[in-house]
């Protein structure tokens, strides 16, 4: 089993031994993206079903809109899952938590999606509001004044204070623009797999009038990096969904300039998906793979993708909470 996430989450998955010091986002992203794929062929059916009728109403709830009918949807599975509880662990394991449950899809009707009223922004800002305070007289004047001297700091001469900190962050690794496509990290041609080089010529596209590059910002502020950019070990930032819903796994990105015109790809190995669980709609399976070139304007999002041998999951995220790539 491999699981690498993308830049826009925050913490890398830990084994499930160190259960017990998890953090909030750390539950979430097992609930909703790990657990599915891992306990499918460990769990026994009726306990892996029971466990899907949590995993299906959490995310229905928690897409970036729901409808009335989704949360009736979820009480569905709440329902089932609060039901069950009692008969496959006991009563000790019928808790007020799995009570509150019940209470989810009512709130999403009157305030939206879960993250939308969730607690979760004001505890984690807890951490910044403690840092104001030095001293234990005058708490609140503390906070206070340290906040509005942050906020001065933050807005005066940004733009001077935007540049030194680009000039000295890129040093010789400044970005190449091609219309608000932002690539970065050239590599040399030699770099190339046998299928990427055999994708570019069959697409008639010349090597010797290419660039190559491992990282691409595009102009809707979305970051993709390709299988050459290793900087980051334990991170997979290289699955793209596409427009027509297919997913690829970049390569390599390619700069193509003929007659001043220039073309950008994402060359890599094109995954057509199929449903693997029912009414899971935002984890698919892979069913056929093949090497393609992909023009980047039709690069729509990053998907975290799970290995389990030799099959393929992708997970799509639902919303964008911790997105810390954007």
């Amino acid at each position: 089993m491999s699981i690498k996430p993308p830049s826009r989450v925050s913490r890398i998955p830990r084994s499930i031994t160190l259960h017990t010091h998890y953090k909030a986002h750390e539950w979430s992203m097992w609930l909703l993206y790990y657990s599915p794929v891992i306990l499918r062929n460990i769990l026994p059916k009726q306990y892996f079903d029971h466990w899907m009728h949590l995993v299906k109403g959490i995310s229905l709830l928690s897409k970036k809109s729901v409808e009335v009918y989704e949360c009736d949807q979820a009480q569905e599975y709440f329902n089932s899952f609060s039901e069950n509880i009692l008969a496959l662990y006991g009563d000790k394991q019928q808790t007020y938590n799995v009570h509150q449950l019940l209470h989810f899809p009512f709130f999403a009707k009157l305030y939206g999606p879960l993250q939308k009223f969730s607690m979760f922004p004001f505890e984690n800002y807890n951490m910044t509001v403690s840092k104001y305070v030095k001293g234990s007289q005058y708490v609140t004047t503390q906070i206070a004044k340290r906040y509005l001297r942050e906020i001065q700091l933050r807005f005066a001469n940004t733009k001077g204070m935007a540049s030194a900190l680009f000039s000295k962050s890129s040093s010789n690794l400044t970005p190449t623009d091609f219309n608000g496509f932002l690539f970065q990290h050239e590599i040399t041609s030699s770099r190339l797999s046998v299928e990427t080089l055999n994708v570019l010529i069959g697409d008639s596209i010349q090597v010797k009038s290419s660039t190559f590059f491992s990282k691409l910002r595009t102009p809707y502020r979305k970051l993709f990096c390709s299988k050459h950019y290793t900087l980051s070990k334990k991170r997979n930032s290289y699955c793209a969904l596409l427009m027509d819903n297919r997913v690829i796994v970049i390569d390599v990105f390619v700069c193509n300039t003929i007659d001043n015109v220039t073309k950008m790809y994402a060359v890599g190995k094109v995954h057509e998906l199929q449903i693997c669980f029912p009414s899971v709609t935002h984890i698919l399976k892979s069913r056929q793979s093949y090497f393609a070139c992909i023009e980047c304007k039709d690069l729509k999002d990053v998907m975290l993708l799970v290995v389990d041998e030799n099959d393929f999951y992708f997970c799509s995220f639902l919303n964008d909470v911790e997105n810390y790539a954007s």
